[in-house]
């Protein structure tokens, strides 16, 4: 399952309420992973925060997601000597 936060740091659920939503929803899957999505504006604190409380909600593994690096021009990268 994957959560995104927003640029505002909002998902939609405050983080106290966030265990029993996921207790809700994780009752009807058989894995208990859960993807965290934060845009790169979303304040770094409350991203995890909320990583903090989903334990609480069933999540046994919780899995930060992040963009791929961008690849960088063939010149770009130094010999290694």
């Amino acid at each position: 399952m994957a959560m995104n936060l927003d640029s505002s740091g909002r998902k939609g659920v405050s983080p106290d309420e966030l265990p029993l939503r996921l207790e809700r929803m994780f009752a009807a899957r058989e894995d208990h992973i859960l993807f965290c999505d934060a845009a790169d504006e979303a304040p770094y604190g409350f991203a995890v925060e909320v990583m903090d409380k989903a334990p609480e909600g069933g999540a046994v593994t919780i899995a930060a997601l992040t963009s791929p690096p961008e690849a960088s021009p063939a010149g770009d990268v130094a010999a290694a000597n």
